[in-house]
């Protein structure tokens, strides 16, 4: 069977001399795995389609229950977005996190917003770390875990700072949380992670979970506002997912450069 897909290459092995394994997210039918036999060759058609971060065009064989790249032809060069350390490291985590989340089923959603993203870096639309941020938030919307942050889950307070429970995806303000007695605060510490939030990254995370996606990164924040929004994002994904990424440790030693 012969199919045509268009997306985005997230992962690749090489194989051989000549070969390499590639992971695709696509539009039409979600994760691809497929082999590009001669594409590492110099001169071979499949070079620059193939690539990782290469958003193509793919005529796919399968054979089988083995899928081969037959043609790849490259829509936009994205592989361009690793010329520096921090937009090399949010790039590779966003696709670290599409090969963790993504499936083989059709998500156009997620598949829209990886591409918003990774064309934001290249073009420098955004602060690296706040593109990633607004990433973690709306691929936690779309994977079914969106957190409840429009107000204290107790008493619907919708102002001012709020402790963000990782775990439940709720809201706490101060004085609810300090009603609480000790010993419950105790045993709610035990069993989850609290994390603050002040007014200004609260609703930074509330409008990437709700705006529109070509407005997702119309926003800007003050530098400890942007710490504690860009924390709480990488927090609350990793704890849904279940892992932790590679990229990351690569993020905090390219701030640290």
């Amino acid at each position: 069977m012969i199919y045509n897909v268009t997306g985005l290459v997230i992962g690749e092995t090489n194989v051989g001399e000549h070969d390499r394994m590639i992971t695709i997210f696509t539009s039409e039918c979600g994760i691809v795995g497929a082999m590009a036999k001669g594409s590492r060759k110099a001169h071979s058609a499949l070079l620059h389609g193939t690539k990782l971060f290469a958003y193509s065009e793919f005529v796919i064989a399968e054979r089988a229950d083995k899928h081969y790249v037959r043609e790849a032809m490259p829509k936009e060069v994205l592989y361009d977005i690793c010329c520096d350390l921090e937009t090399s490291g949010v790039s590779y985590y966003i696709a670290e996190v599409l090969l963790a989340a993504a499936t083989a089923s059709p998500d156009p959603e997620l598949f829209r917003l990886a591409l918003n993203c990774l064309f934001a870096l290249r073009e420098r639309k955004a602060d690296p770390f706040l593109i990633k941020a607004a990433f973690e938030m709306r691929c936690s919307a779309i994977l079914g875990f969106m957190p409840e942050v429009s107000a204290c889950s107790v008493c619907e307070r919708q102002d001012g700072e709020m402790m963000l429970d990782i775990s439940e995806g709720i809201l706490t303000c101060p004085a609810c949380r300090k009603r609480l007695s000790s010993a419950e605060r105790e045993e709610a510490s035990a069993f989850t992670r609290i994390t603050p939030l002040s007014e200004s990254a609260r609703r930074a995370m509330l409008y990437t979970l709700y705006a529109p996606q070509e407005r997702l990164l119309s926003f800007s924040l003050a530098d400890e506002d942007m710490r504690l929004f860009k924390d709480a994002a990488e927090v609350y994904i990793q704890h849904h997912l279940e892992r932790s990424f590679n990229a990351l440790e690569f993020l905090k030693q390219a701030r640290n450069v």
